[in-house]
């Protein structure tokens, strides 16, 4: 995260519990819509890191931190945040991450000038076309979550709304900062790479002209970008070569198909691709297997349940196996919870800390899901080991009495 201007430490009104020893709260660097960001001093590391921890008492902030990490922690580039480690225990729970020490990228721009512009927007869909290669949508690309490091680096921060596009989300509801959003999710589309590249356009416009493509209230906004004519860039700042306003148009074409990809916002840019390798997606040799798991799965929903063991060395292609049998488990009505172990997570529970988040985010969104468990109160128990599972006792609407009854039994 960032670190430029930061407020005061006091008043704290988190607690970092066990952890506090670790770290050293220095100061307050921003809130958002379920957590703070702090700078703090890590004394084990012994280097300064930027932590993000839930608003106090939110349950849903708690899911969100954990998924946010989750999503992240296995990707890097330099043109990304570094996530480093996920700590939850009792009533806290906060992630670290980077330190970024910069400005955004808005304000990197008014100080060095539009010729610096291509050489922003290389870096930035560099690290998106890494992301989109680790098949992971940012969803909320603005200048406040895309900073220019003191090397004038370039990086994409804030994965709030970033998630994997093999993973159905808990809800499909309209999401991001409206001024980015791509004119397709008006109309219930979901957010893609094809959406990450107009929010890009959207900042390069602004980056380039000093004001946004669209301005007026929300529903003029909407109807503009659905119903208005294709943008084209007028009072472009002094220094803007003319491919890069011809780029920043086609960003911000109606038509997703017809926005350039990400590596081909860098190639334009006169930039090179920083090539880090991401997850292999193909799936070679492996029919025989992921037969095998097709049939376990055929199995399961007639008869009884299975456990299925998928083991190897590393780097011999089980997890890739294991992405294209979700992928036809989930195109077959399965529910896919998934969950996994990892040194960079000190949480109780972690090999079902995963599949208890993704149940409770579906208990919590899915009526029928909720409606089909016959009696919820056993949920409160479960709550007292799982936080998340407080939503989902409120979701049921398990009185204080029920609660009671649930406890003493």
């Amino acid at each position: 995260m960032t670190d430029a201007k930061p407020s005061p430490v006091a008043p704290i009104t988190f607690s970092l519990g066990p952890f506090a020893e670790r770290f050293e709260v220095e100061a307050v660097l921003g809130k958002g819509g379920y957590g703070t960001v702090v700078r703090a001093l890590d004394r084990k590391q012994r280097k300064r890191v930027a932590l993000k921890v839930p608003h106090a008492g939110d349950t849903r902030g708690l899911l969100a931190i954990k998924r946010e990490f989750r999503i992240l922690a296995g990707v890097s580039h330099p043109n990304l945040v570094a996530f480093h480690e996920l700590f939850v225990a009792e009533s806290e729970w906060f992630f670290s991450m980077e330190l970024v020490r910069g400005m955004d990228c808005a304000q990197w721009i008014e100080r060095a000038g539009a010729s610096a512009v291509p050489e922003v927007l290389a870096g930035l869909a560099s690290g998106l076309a890494h992301l989109h290669a680790s098949g992971i949508v940012h969803g909320d690309l603005k200048p406040s979550n895309a900073w220019v490091d003191g090397r004038g680096t370039p990086v994409l921060l804030d994965f709030g709304l970033a998630r994997h596009r093999t993973h159905e989300g808990s809800s499909e509801r309209l999401a991001g900062t409206l001024p980015y959003l791509a004119p397709e999710l008006f109309s219930g589309g979901k957010s893609n790479e094809a959406s990450d590249l107009y929010a890009l356009g959207v900042l390069a416009y602004e980056l380039i002209t000093g004001r946004l493509p669209f301005e007026g209230s929300g529903a003029e906004i909407m109807g503009r970008k659905v119903l208005g004519p294709e943008v084209l860039v007028e009072a472009a700042r002094e220094g803007v070569p003319p491919p890069l306003v011809a780029l920043v148009e086609a960003l911000l074409a109606r038509e997703p198909s017809a926005r350039p990809s990400a590596a081909d916002v860098v190639t334009r840019c006169g930039g090179a691709l920083t090539r880090v390798s991401a997850p292999q997606e193909t799936l070679l040799g492996r029919e025989r297997e992921l037969e095998a798991l097709r049939a376990s799965l055929a199995r399961v929903a007639t008869e009884a349940p299975e456990l299925v063991f998928v083991q190897g060395p590393a780097g011999i292609g089980k997890s890739t196996l294991l992405d294209h049998f979700v992928s036809h488990a989930t195109r077959e009505g399965a529910l896919v919870l998934r969950s996994r172990c990892s040194e960079h997570e000190a949480v109780p529970f972690q090999a079902l800390d995963g599949v208890v988040d993704e149940l409770a985010a579906k208990l919590v969104s899915h009526d029928e899901a909720r409606e089909s468990v016959r009696d919820p109160r056993a949920f409160v128990a479960v709550a007292d080991l799982f936080p998340v599972f407080a939503d989902v006792v409120a979701a049921c609407d398990v009185t204080p009495e029920r609660r009671a009854v649930a406890v003493s039994a």
